[in-house]
């Protein structure tokens, strides 16, 4: 469920993802979402503009994908590898957040789906990220931390940059022997690494990170 919403601060915000296989996916919580307003959450819903499964180039209204949005504080980010979340999604966003938030997009290799697969910033100031795949460079606001740079193959095959953060000394790795240089490399940096064996779902597109979304950011 990582790709039909996405909590920032107090916003609540069910998004409009590109597939209509992620769209679908927001039927199955959205009680839950709304149920965030009884607890203080400013709860929203982004315009519908329609599944695009063709992916045929089309931008469409407005596209949204939680995979592709990652929260740095203040500043937002959000990918756009050409095949889920688009320019106008991003303006959306920035539209619903108000001054208080930066939205920013973030180029991505058209080879993959969501920034969170070539990106992790498991705390400020130190990012995991795949730096063959974004053309652009890391943003601005990244240019001074401490980036351990995954290699294409890793981070393709075996959603090296795809792990999960529990808070900013835990993060949830992969067992299995493409995965030890991450993890290697977070313990030297004073993380907790915990290592669980995922190979048979991660085969698929998918790893810790793209099976979980924070309802609440504490």
């Amino acid at each position: 469920m990582r790709d039909p919403f996405v909590t920032i601060g107090n916003n609540v915000i069910e998004l409009a993802p590109r597939s209509l296989f992620h769209r679908r996916q927001r039927f199955a919580i959205r009680s839950i979402l709304a149920g965030t307003m009884s607890r203080g959450a400013r709860y929203f819903a982004q315009p519908d503009s329609g599944a695009d499964d063709d992916n045929d180039g089309l931008s469409g209204w407005g596209y949204l994908e939680g995979g592709d949005i990652l929260v740095l504080g203040e500043t937002v980010l959000v990918g756009h590898s050409g095949n889920c979340s688009n320019p106008e999604g991003a303006r959306w966003l920035q539209h619903v957040l108000g001054s208080e938030y930066r939205v920013e997009m973030v180029r991505v290799d058209p080879r993959f789906s969501h920034l969170d697969c070539v990106m992790l910033t498991p705390r400020e100031g130190v990012a995991v990220v795949c730096l063959e795949c974004l053309p652009d460079g890391v943003p601005d606001c990244m240019k001074d931390w401490d980036l351990i740079d995954v290699p294409y193959d890793v981070t393709k095959v075996h959603m090296g940059c795809n792990n999960l953060t529990l808070n900013d000394r835990t993060v949830v790795v992969p067992a299995g022997e493409p995965h030890e240089p991450v993890a290697d490399a977070l313990k030297a940096r004073r993380f907790e690494v915990i290592r669980l064996p995922y190979d048979a779902v991660y085969c698929l597109g998918g790893s810790f990170r793209c099976a979980h979304q924070p309802l609440i950011r504490l």
